[in-house]
């Protein structure tokens, strides 16, 4: 079984992240950023991929932070 992380985890993708954690949702996300929602989304959902591990629930529109989102924001702040 291959465990290592792909490359495709980003310094753009870590930082949409970390904004949104700091955030909360994806509209506040975008206008921080000056980007779009669909952008906000696409990043975090392929940091999900990425790292191969659920970050986030999906409860009504809303992202939810799972306990190894607020672990790989630990990580990234460091």
């Amino acid at each position: 079984m291959n465990l290592s992380i792909t490359d495709d985890i980003t310094f753009r993708k870590l930082t949409i992240f970390m904004t949104f954690m700091e955030k909360g949702n994806i509209a506040r996300t975008a206008e921080a950023l000056d980007i779009s929602g669909v952008s906000v989304h696409r990043a975090l959902h392929t940091l999900e991929e990425n790292v191969r591990c659920p970050l986030f629930v999906h409860k009504g529109r809303n992202l939810i932070a799972q306990p190894a989102a607020w672990t790989l924001l630990e990580y990234s702040r460091k």
